[in-house]
């Protein structure tokens, strides 16, 4: 049987859980449903929790967009769509998206797009770019950055 927890626990339970990790507001209120609490004490936990800083979605859209871009290659299109998912607003996905570094950014697209043209080897050169850039576009990357890149690829490698 599943034990119950009082207001004070579960507070402090999730003041734990964003210790460790970034979370927003909308991941919070989910567990906070999905463990039963009513509507006002889900507003009065997450009032106390953006007071005292175990939340913050600014620093949860740039640790996201950061983490996104580093370790999953997702380009900006993905990771605002993600982004919007969570619910943040306008201002907070973009103060997330306007921290990521550009080189950091045009050096992920260039890693993903080597790497899918060294796949397509076989096929002519207008093949492969088209396949690389479909795939850059897959994961998120703007289809016409991801073309001039490509170009850029071919140009070099032949």
């Amino acid at each position: 049987m599943k034990k119950e927890l009082s207001y004070e626990q579960a507070v402090a339970r999730f003041e734990a859980l964003c210790s460790r990790s970034e979370h927003c507001t909308n991941e919070i209120r989910t567990k906070m449903e999905k463990l039963g609490f009513s509507a006002p004490d889900i507003e009065k936990a997450l009032a106390h929790l953006v007071k005292e800083k175990y939340i913050d979605n600014n620093r949860y859209s740039l640790a996201f967009c950061k983490d996104k871009l580093r370790y999953c290659h997702w380009g900006r299109i993905k990771i605002r769509q993600a982004l919007c998912l969570q619910r943040l607003t306008e201002e907070e996905i973009l103060y997330g998206m306007d921290g990521l570094d550009e080189e950091e950014y045009h050096s992920a697209l260039s890693r993903l797009l080597e790497r899918k043209l060294r796949q397509a080897k076989g096929l002519d050169d207008y093949s492969a770019i088209g396949k690389a850039v479909r795939y850059a576009a897959s994961c998120g990357f703007e289809a016409d950055l991801a073309f001039s890149e490509a170009k850029r690829l071919v140009r070099e490698e032949y």
